[in-house]
Protein backbone atom coordinates (compact mmCIF):
# COMPACT_ATOMS: atom_id res chain seq x y z
CA UNK A 1 0.00 0.00 0.00
CA UNK A 2 1.54 3.46 -0.87
CA UNK A 3 1.26 6.62 1.48
CA UNK A 4 -0.91 8.54 -0.33
CA UNK A 5 -3.85 6.07 -0.35
CA UNK A 6 -3.07 6.02 3.44
CA UNK A 7 -3.04 9.42 3.57
CA UNK A 8 -6.35 9.56 1.37
CA UNK A 9 -7.80 7.19 3.51
CA UNK A 10 -6.51 8.86 7.18
CA UNK A 11 -7.97 12.07 5.75
CA UNK A 12 -11.30 10.54 5.16
CA UNK A 13 -11.56 9.23 8.33
CA UNK A 14 -10.69 12.60 10.00
CA UNK A 15 -13.29 13.96 8.04
CA UNK A 16 -15.73 11.65 8.97
CA UNK A 17 -15.63 12.43 12.93
CA UNK A 18 -17.92 15.17 14.32
CA UNK A 19 -16.18 18.31 15.35
CA UNK A 20 -17.68 19.60 18.09
CA UNK A 21 -19.14 23.12 17.88
CA UNK A 22 -17.27 26.01 18.00
CA UNK A 23 -17.07 28.29 21.08
CA UNK A 24 -19.55 30.94 21.37
CA UNK A 25 -19.18 34.43 22.85
CA UNK A 26 -20.36 34.17 26.33
CA UNK A 27 -19.12 37.22 27.80
CA UNK A 28 -16.89 40.33 27.91
CA UNK A 29 -14.72 41.26 31.09
CA UNK A 30 -16.69 44.95 30.92
CA UNK A 31 -19.82 42.63 31.80
CA UNK A 32 -19.01 41.29 34.83
CA UNK A 33 -19.84 42.86 38.46
CA UNK A 34 -16.18 44.90 39.44
CA UNK A 35 -15.71 42.39 42.45
CA UNK A 36 -17.37 39.04 43.74
CA UNK A 37 -16.49 35.11 42.87
CA UNK A 38 -17.15 36.32 38.98
CA UNK A 39 -14.56 38.39 39.04
CA UNK A 40 -12.20 36.68 41.05
CA UNK A 41 -12.80 33.96 38.65
CA UNK A 42 -12.30 36.33 35.81
CA UNK A 43 -8.99 37.70 37.22
CA UNK A 44 -7.69 33.30 37.52
CA UNK A 45 -8.46 32.90 34.01
CA UNK A 46 -6.50 35.96 32.95
CA UNK A 47 -3.29 35.26 35.48
CA UNK A 48 -3.09 31.97 33.99
CA UNK A 49 -3.68 32.51 30.32
CA UNK A 50 -1.59 31.30 27.15
CA UNK A 51 -1.05 33.08 24.39
CA UNK A 52 -2.21 31.80 20.95
CA UNK A 53 -2.14 32.42 17.42
CA UNK A 54 -5.26 33.73 15.87
CA UNK A 55 -5.63 30.07 13.45
CA UNK A 56 -5.56 28.35 16.69
CA UNK A 57 -8.18 31.32 17.90
CA UNK A 58 -10.49 30.61 14.66
CA UNK A 59 -10.31 26.71 14.93
CA UNK A 60 -11.92 26.61 18.44
CA UNK A 61 -14.45 29.90 18.31
CA UNK A 62 -17.11 31.08 16.28
CA UNK A 63 -15.59 34.64 15.79
CA UNK A 64 -16.88 36.26 12.66
CA UNK A 65 -19.96 37.49 13.84
CA UNK A 66 -18.51 39.72 16.75
CA UNK A 67 -15.72 40.74 14.24
CA UNK A 68 -18.21 41.90 12.05
CA UNK A 69 -20.18 43.79 14.78
CA UNK A 70 -16.31 45.36 15.27
CA UNK A 71 -16.16 46.72 11.74
CA UNK A 72 -13.74 43.82 10.76
CA UNK A 73 -13.69 42.42 7.37
CA UNK A 74 -14.51 39.14 7.74
CA UNK A 75 -14.30 36.91 4.03
CA UNK A 76 -11.20 36.75 1.93
CA UNK A 77 -10.78 39.57 -0.72
CA UNK A 78 -13.28 42.18 1.35
CA UNK A 79 -11.73 45.63 1.86
CA UNK A 80 -10.65 46.47 5.28
CA UNK A 81 -8.85 45.69 7.82
CA UNK A 82 -8.98 41.87 9.36
CA UNK A 83 -9.39 41.02 12.74
CA UNK A 84 -6.53 38.04 11.76
CA UNK A 85 -4.04 41.19 10.45
CA UNK A 86 -4.65 43.60 13.71
CA UNK A 87 -1.14 43.75 15.35
CA UNK A 88 -3.37 45.20 18.57
CA UNK A 89 -5.33 42.37 19.41
CA UNK A 90 -4.08 39.24 20.80
CA UNK A 91 -5.85 35.76 21.71
CA UNK A 92 -5.80 33.64 24.20
CA UNK A 93 -6.49 29.86 25.72
CA UNK A 94 -6.64 29.34 29.78
CA UNK A 95 -9.42 27.88 32.50
CA UNK A 96 -12.47 29.15 33.63
CA UNK A 97 -13.80 27.38 36.76
CA UNK A 98 -11.86 24.55 35.06
CA UNK A 99 -13.54 24.72 31.42
CA UNK A 100 -11.24 25.75 28.54
CA UNK A 101 -12.13 28.97 27.19
CA UNK A 102 -10.59 30.92 24.66
CA UNK A 103 -10.37 34.30 24.66
CA UNK A 104 -9.04 37.68 22.86
CA UNK A 105 -8.02 41.21 23.93
CA UNK A 106 -9.18 43.96 21.92
CA UNK A 107 -8.98 47.45 23.38
CA UNK A 108 -8.10 46.17 26.74
CA UNK A 109 -11.60 44.27 26.47
CA UNK A 110 -11.47 40.69 26.82
CA UNK A 111 -14.29 38.70 25.09
CA UNK A 112 -14.32 35.36 26.05
CA UNK A 113 -15.90 32.59 24.70
CA UNK A 114 -17.03 28.93 25.91
CA UNK A 115 -19.16 25.99 24.25
CA UNK A 116 -22.58 26.73 23.97
CA UNK A 117 -23.68 23.87 26.17
CA UNK A 118 -21.51 24.74 29.00
CA UNK A 119 -22.53 28.34 29.10
CA UNK A 120 -24.46 29.86 31.08
CA UNK A 121 -28.03 30.90 29.99
CA UNK A 122 -26.79 34.49 29.74
CA UNK A 123 -28.30 36.72 26.99
CA UNK A 124 -25.91 37.60 24.30
CA UNK A 125 -23.35 41.15 25.29
CA UNK A 126 -24.37 44.42 23.54
CA UNK A 127 -21.73 45.23 20.93
CA UNK A 128 -21.03 49.29 21.54
CA UNK A 129 -19.68 51.16 24.22
CA UNK A 130 -19.09 49.17 27.56
CA UNK A 131 -20.55 51.95 29.55
CA UNK A 132 -23.93 51.84 27.87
Amino acid sequence: MNSKTTLERATRARASVPQPAKMQLAFRCVDLPASGPEFDAFEDMCAHAREITFDTFASKVDWKPIAKEMGYATEPGAAGLRLDKDQCVRYHRSKLKGETVYFMVHSAIEFVFKHPAAAEPVKRPRMGTPWQ
